[in-house]
Parts: C-alpha cells; structure tokens; sequence
C-alpha cells in the first residue's frame, strides 16, 4: 500500500494550493447538502427494524389507534377537595388551545350515555319499569288526581273486591310488600310537619349510571394524587428535542394554573415529556461538552507537539473531514436519529488519530531532511500504510453494525464507518497540503519539538520482564470484576438526576403503583376483550385492565322495542304538578280501617295492622286544619317526587342504542381503533423498569395474547435487540478485520501481536467496569467499537513501526510512543468531557470511554516490551520500508537535552 499512497502524497506537495481548493469546494458542497438535504428524526422508531416480530405488532398498533402517546399532568394534594378544582382548571386552560392538545381526559364521565342509560340495565329490569308504567298509566295521561289518598285507597279496595282469586292474593302480596312503604310515609307526614319519605319504590335504572360517576375521575385510590391526560397534536419530527413549542408552551401554562393554586404540586411526565427533556438536556450537555473536549484535545496535542501551528493545521483537517461525512450523510442517507448523531462525537475521537501519527512521524522525518515535500512523501511512505491499515479497521469495526438486526445500531455503523474514512482522507490531503505551505524548506529553527516521552516513560521500558508481569498481574486482577458486571436495562436510570418528568414517574408507581406505560392488547369484539380481561386479571403480574368495551350494553335489540315504548309514555310529563285534593279524616279513617283489616287476616302482618292503628290513632288527635294542611303537603311531595323519578327515566329512555361516538373523544380515541377494534391497556403490578419482573410480566401478557404490544414491551425488546446488536457488531468486525490486518502483514503472529493491546485493554475495561460498579447500558455500549477501532489502530501502527526497522527490534521509538500516547489522551480527552453532561447516560459514556482509552495506552505500551523480550525482527521479506532506516533513534536520543525544552514546555 505505500506505493499508491506515496503517489497520492507526491501530488498533494506538488499541488497544495489546488489540494485545499479542491478541499474548500468539497466543503461548500458538503455545508449545502447538510443544510438542505440533512433531516433529523427524533421517533425512537426509527432506531427499531419494521420486520422485527415486536415492532411489527406496535406498527399494527399505531395503523388502528394512531401513533400519539400520552403526556400526564400530575397534580398532588393534600385530598380530592383540593385536586378537583386544579384538574378542572388544567382541563379548561387545555381546552383554550385545542390547536396543540387534543385527547384531553380526565374523567370517563359520558353525558349521551347517561341519555341511554336504560340501555345497561337487565331485561327483566325493563320489563319491571314498564309494569310499573302500567299501574301509572292514568297518571301518566294527565290525571294526577290519582294521587290523592281517597283515590288511592279506593283503588286498593276495588281491585281487593273484584277480580279472581288470583288477582285477589296478587294484589295483597304487592300490599304486604308496598303497604309499610306507604302508611311510614304517611305516619312521617301527619307525625312532624314538613317530613317526607318516599312511598315509591328504588328506580334501579340509576344504579349503572351512578357506579359510573363514581369512578369518573382518575384520581389515586387515596385521593392525593390525580392526572389528566393529553396528547400533543403537532407534528414536529425534526427538532433534536421534539415537539418544543408545544412542550414549552404547556410548560407555561402549568406554571400559571401553579400560581393559582398554591400549595398544589403540579407537574409533567409521560413519554414524549421524558423524551424531551432528555434530547433538551443532551444537548446542551452535548454543547458544554464538545467545546471542553476541542479546548481539550488541542491542549494535549499543543503540549505533546511543542507548537500550536501543526496542533491548529490537525485540527482544521479534522474539521474539514466531518464536514465531508455530514454532506455524505446527507446524500446517500439523507437523515440521522437519536442514535446516529453520536457519529460526530465518534468522529472527534477516531479522526484526529490519523492527523497525530502523521505529524509525529513527519516532524521526526523532518529533522532528517531540509525538504518539507521529501518529509511530508517519507513519512506517506513508511507510516502511511499504518496509517491506512488502522483506518480500515476503525471503519470496519463500524461497518460490520450494518449487519446487525437493529437499525438504529446499522446505521450508526454505516455512517461512522463512512465517516471514519473520510477524515482519514482528509488528514492524508488536506494536511500534508497545508504543511507545505507553512513549513519552509532548510528552516527547522522554527519546527516544534515533540515531547520526548521516552524519558517520561523510561522506568516502563527499562524493565521490560517486570513491567509485563505488573501489567499481567494487573490484567488478572481487573478480570476479577468480570463476574460482577451487568447491563442496567433501565432507562430512566440513564436521565439526567432531578429531572421533574422522571422523578414524577417514579412517584406514579411508588406511590400509586401506576405508571404512565402499559401493554396494549387488541381484541375485535367486546366478547373478545372481556374474555381476555378476565385472563389477564389472573395473572400474577398484572395490578389491573382498562378498556371500555365492557361499557357498552348487550342485548341491544331485545332492549330497544322496550325503552321505545317507555320514552313514548314520557313524553308528555308536565312541567310541575298539579295541585291534589286532600280527602276529609273521617274518609281516610275508614280507608286505613279497612286496609287494617285486610292485613289483620295475612299471616306475618302483626306489625303492619300495628302501625295502621297507630296511624288511625294519630289522625284522631290532629286538629282538622293541620290535617288539612300536612295531607295537602304531603301528597304534592309525594307527586313531585314521581314526577322527579318520572323525568328521570326520561332521561335516560333515548331509544337510539349508545354508540362509540357517545364517549368522550379522549376516551373513544384511546379505546376504540378506526376498524372498530377494541384496545386494552394493560398494567403491572411490578416495576416496568426491572428487567426480570419485567421479563415476567412480558412472558405472562404473552401466554394470554401473543400479539400483545406496547412502550414495556417496546423497550424491553428493543433493549435486548440493541445489546445484542452491538455485541454482534464487535464479532462481525472482529472476523472481518483479523484478514484485514493479516493481508497487510502477512504474517499470523504479527496479526495476533497488533489485535492483544485492544484484546487485553478490553478486557481490562470490562473488569474494571464490574470493580467500580459501572454497569453497561444503552448508552455506553457504544464503547466496543470505538475500542476495537482505537486499540488496534495503536496495536498496528506499533507493529508497522516495529517492521520498519532492520534487524533487531530494540524498542519502540520516541515517535510513536508520542503518537500513541497523544492518540489515547485526546480520545480520553474528547470522550471524558462528557462525564461534565447532567444526562447519566452521556456521564457513563464518557467514563466507560476514558477508562477504556486508559486501559489499551497501558496495553499498548506494554507491547514494545514483549517484542523486546520475543527477540522479534523485520527481515527483508516483512519490512514495510525496504532500504529505509527509521531516523528515530531510540534510545541515544531520548537522553538527549535537545529534548528539554519539551519538558519544560510540556511541564
């Protein structure tokens, strides 16, 4: 390879004016691209694969009841008195922006259900209703003279009199039943005036809408805490932190409806809240972050190089290479997501490896020789293919995600590899181009001189038999935590700490044993739904099911012809009642003695004929003008009163069958599908965020609905799918890059020698996770490409060095070890300025990355020594610069004081 790349280096130096032109144009091509062309797709469902079982099953989902999740106002107090008026004002401030927030419940409360109502009670029950209609029939035509006591009691005696026996003992069955009701009303009436008790019989038509009522609200079963939910109507699928004028303006609205009600907690979780406020966090961690990581990086690289000019000249080529990537980006893929803007990040810390060995090993080629161009083509020459090779890999590392299940992890690879070349080509043209241009020929007073870190490190080569068994000790101790490293598959865990939303959220369960997330089970008819409610309720790790299903009536059309006759009869109810004549005393006297001697003749009515006497015995004592007057009060309550039972079955005798329209919009949405299938939310009764009890309450819904979906399931899936997917990405690039590296040095021991720095530096970074109970998690996962492309990128760039050289291999060179030194201090540098982020998943990353950048430099620099003490050599037939001498001595010049004005500087 260091042919092609030395002609590719003899036109740069021959053409650097053109080279940066030509840089520039492709700048402006890529800075438009990425303007015009370049989308942002914050959905994590981009990040899941459409052909996934589980993904398929949400997507099926979404097609029926729409794509839109909750967001829960959560309101604390002190009791329901208290947290009514502030969910009523939440609801109506929602309401003055209906172009925003749609879905808005808070209640199942139905007004034209309630207008329906004699659709939910029994047949028989109806079928009671409308005898009892039947009695009142005369009164229901408009005489309501009917009621007056005379009337009645001459009623009860023709109907005693007259008739077969069979009617006869019908009529004292319904006496010995209805009778106390009436003579305890009227001993109310004539005992104290104004007292009243019904005489009519329970209506249980209001039974079904009453239990309703009961449960309008969704209020905590201790009456603390309640919430209203909505979902956010605009579509804003571009913005990093997604739907932020509508979050931003709900935000403002709460806080006012805070101000009106102080002492009243009130506040926002739910998914798109949490989701916000983690890509808002983010990204303003993201922002601190990447200018502390650039003052970083270039620190380190001012430092290690002894001048600010080639530390300036490397970062500009970086620059310019991300710039290339991000227009590739937006031409072959057109957009990135949550998880493949890491690609920039990634990028910083790969792509300004390939500019460090570059420059090291040119500002030692420089010394050799008074030509910048015949510096800039020997150090092409014999560090290029290294150079190359580690690209390669690095890329390869990302490029084999493509072949993963995860889409979100595939596409990340793809542009991460692609990128990764890019600033490769970028550091291999652009910065040889603008070398040239600064560095004058014949002048070296001027060129910086690098730090000479043979000197700072010399106790580790010094000693090599020792240094390698400190570092196996070393790597046999870290191997130890291995046995307690786990996977945090908890999401929230990953938030920033103090976050409202998330901190809301664990109070929804703690508190409530509620949480905002649930499976969705669908069914096609309300049989279905309830058959399958009654299973899931059997399962032990399910708290409870919601769905409406239930809440429509059966029976409808053996129903309708029914309600249809009693709201006919209805009709015609009278505004308010008439006034009643009042019988004389003597009259009812002789009614009740009658009544008491009918009942003195039935078995088991001692105490109803009691209470007639009693009844009679109290008529004798009133004065004729207050028997006038509490009898004439009496039955006008007693009319209204019917009339008022009367009005109410009206009410809720509308003949039209309730239909889904009936329900409130935030319920029918929720609840029923645009096929008319019927959802089920699903909650349980563990913690959604614990991977085994959530692996059973998975496995359980699953036993009862296979095609049960959902955010738990979602997320349970998807996490798994993504620590497989990245796992699987580190096999792949491992099986491709073993032949990479083995066709560039065609030797199998060299091969195994480059790839053990990332080898054991993984394996010291995952036993030191288990030590410092650093668990791995959906964010730092990223961790094994990134060290499998920076530790063998280190590992070959030491070999190549090592096959460099004629002879005996005496030690690496004070080029080198600067190169990879630098290379893990600025990637420790850039990836370790995330540990500032509020975000815990970003502060993970970063340590995870910045002890494993830590752990392959301690590797690498162990690597020399085991070359030493393996006798190992370059010979004619492996050397990767036949007829060149490295101009680095290596141990002469590490002593030498040439060198101290890098240590002072770099002190």
């Amino acid at each position: 390879m260091s042919r092609p790349l030395e002609g590719l280096t003899r036109g740069v130096v021959r053409f650097p004016v053109c080279t940066l032109l030509l840089a520039g144009a492709a700048v402006a091509v890529a800075i438009w691209l990425s303007v015009t062309q370049l989308g942002f797709r914050t959905s994590r469902g981009e990040l899941l694969s459409p052909h996934s079982d589980y993904n398929r099953r949400w997507l099926e989902y979404t097609k029926e009841f729409g794509d839109k999740e909750d967001v829960v106002v959560l309101v604390e107090g002190e009791g329901r008195a208290q947290i009514v008026p502030v969910l009523d004002d939440v609801c109506r401030v929602l309401a003055q922006r209906s172009d925003l927030y749609g879905a808005v419940m808070h209640e199942t409360d139905a007004p034209r259900l309630r207008e329906k109502g004699l659709y939910y009670l029994k047949p028989e029950e109806l079928q009671q209703i409308d005898g009892f209609l039947d009695q009142a029939a005369p009164i229901l035509r408009g005489d309501w003279s009917q009621l007056n006591l005379g009337a009645m009691a001459r009623w009860m005696g023709e109907a005693m009199a007259g008739g077969s026996e069979a009617q006869r003992q019908q009529m004292l069955a319904a006496m010995r039943s209805e009778l106390p009701r009436f003579v305890g009303g009227l001993h109310a009436a004539l005992g104290q005036a104004g007292a009243y008790r019904s005489p009519w019989p329970d209506m249980s038509f209001s039974s079904p809408l009453a239990n309703e009522s009961a449960l309008t609200r969704l209020i905590s079963d201790d009456s603390r805490m309640g919430y209203v939910l909505l979902r956010l109507l605009d579509e804003d699928k571009q913005n990093f932190a997604q739907n932020d004028a509508s979050i931003t303006i709900l935000r403002q609205m709460i806080g006012e409806v805070k101000s009106r009600h102080p002492g009243i907690k009130v506040g926002l979780t739910g998914l798109p809240i949490i989701e916000y406020d983690e890509m808002r966090s983010s990204e303003t961690s993201m922002t601190y972050a990447t200018v502390l990581s650039f003052l970083g990086v270039l620190a380190v690289m001012i430092v290690a190089f002894g001048g600010f000019r080639h530390a300036t000249m490397t970062m500009a080529a970086l620059v310019i290479g991300m710039v290339w990537a991000c227009g590739g980006v937006a031409l072959f893929v057109g957009h990135i997501n949550v998880l493949s803007i890491a690609f920039g990040s990634i990028l910083f810390g790969l792509g300004i490896d390939y500019g460090i060995y570059f420059i090291t090993h040119y500002l030692n080629q420089r010394k050799q020789t008074e030509s910048t161009a015949e510096a800039i083509i020997a150090t092409s020459r014999t560090t290029g293919p290294g150079i190359l090779t580690g690209a390669l890999t690095s890329s390869i590392a990302f490029f084999a995600a493509g072949f993963t299940e995860f889409p979100g992890v595939a596409q990340l690879g793809v542009i991460a590899g692609g990128g990764v070349l890019l600033c490769w080509l970028a550091q291999s043209t652009v910065l040889p181009a603008m070398i040239c241009l600064t560095d004058s020929d014949g002048v070296k007073k001027n060129l910086p001189v690098p730090l000479n870190l043979r000197f700072w490190l010399r106790p580790l080569f010094a000693y090599p038999r020792l240094s390698l068994f400190a570092g196996t000790v070393l790597t046999a101790v870290a191997a130890v935590g291995m046995h307690y490293l786990k996977y945090d598959y908890n999401l929230l865990n990953l938030q920033p700490e103090g976050l409202e939303s998330v901190e809301l959220e664990h109070k929804l369960f703690s508190q409530t044993n509620r949480s905002a997330w649930f499976a969705l089970s669908v069914a096609a008819t309300p049989e279905e739904v309830l058959a399958r409610k009654e299973a899931f309720l059997r399962l032990p790790s399910v708290e409870r099911v919601v769905e409406v299903a239930s809440k429509m009536p059966t029976d409808v059309e053996l129903k309708r012809p029914v309600i249809e006759r009693i709201h006919r009869r209805l009709a015609t109810l009278p505004g308010k009642v008439p006034n009643i004549p009042v019988i004389p005393s003597a009259d009812l006297d002789r009614t009740l003695a009658g009544a008491q001697a009918m009942m003195s003749s039935l078995p088991d009515a001692d105490q109803a004929s009691a209470n007639l006497r009693q009844l009679r015995e109290m008529l004798r004592h009133i004065p004729p003008n207050e028997y006038q007057r509490r009898v004439s009060e009496y039955q006008q309550a007693m009319a209204g009163d019917l009339l008022a039972r009367l009005q109410k079955l009206k009410n809720a005798s509308t003949p039209e069958p309730p239909r889904w329209t009936d329900f409130p919009e935030g319920v029918a949405c929720r609840f029923v599908g645009k096929t008319g299938q019927y959802a089920m939310q699903v909650y349980g009764k563990v913690n959604i965020w614990d991977v085994e009890p959530m692996a059973q309450f998975v496995r359980e819904v699953r036993s009862v609905d296979p095609e049960i979906t959902g955010n738990p399931l979602q997320v349970y899936e998807a996490s798994r799918q993504m620590k497989q997917s990245f796992q699987h990405a580190a096999c792949y690039a491992l099986l491709i890059i073993v032949p990479v590296v083995l066709l560039d040095f065609r030797r199998l021991n060299h091969t195994l020698l480059a790839a053990l720095p990332m080898g054991v530096g993984l394996l010291q970074t995952l036993g030191l996770m288990g030590l410092l109970d650093i668990p791995l998690n959906q964010a730092n996962m990223i961790f094994l490409p990134l060290t499998l492309g920076i530790g063998l990128d280190t590992g070959i760039n030491l070999m190549h060095e090592m096959r460099s050289r004629r002879g005996k291999y005496q030690g690496a060179g004070n080029a080198v070890i600067v190169a990879v030194v630098v290379n893990s201090l600025t990637t420790m540098a850039g990836f370790g300025a995330l540990m500032i982020a509020d975000h815990q998943g970003l502060q993970s990353l970063g340590r995870v990355l910045t002890i494993a950048m830590g752990c392959c430099l301690f590797s690498s620099l162990l690597l020399p020594n085991l070359l030493v003490l393996g006798r190992f050599a370059s010979d004619e037939k492996t050397s990767d610069a036949p007829g060149e001498e490295s101009g680095d001595d290596l141990f002469d010049e590490s002593d030498a004081p040439t060198e101290e004005p890098s240590l002072l500087l770099a002190a």
